[in-house]
């Protein structure tokens, strides 16, 4: 299993989409939707990365769902 410093991405891409290089842990592309990120990210070469929205505002979750 391989970690993502999600706070170098945060600062960059808060609030957007982003398709992330499920072996590189790269950020490929982004957009306002999923579906641009994806689509971007296609026609870069990629055909199955691995998508996520960056929150806005980085909160602490302590419970269960």
């Amino acid at each position: 299993m391989t970690t993502i410093n999600w706070s170098k991405i945060y600062s960059s891409y808060k609030g957007k989409w982003v398709a992330l290089n499920n072996k590189e842990t790269a950020v490929l592309s982004s957009g306002k939707t999923a579906k641009e990120a994806f689509t971007k990210a296609q026609k870069k070469g990629y055909s199955d990365p691995i998508l996520t929205k960056i929150p806005k505002k980085i909160e602490t979750y302590v419970g269960q769902i």
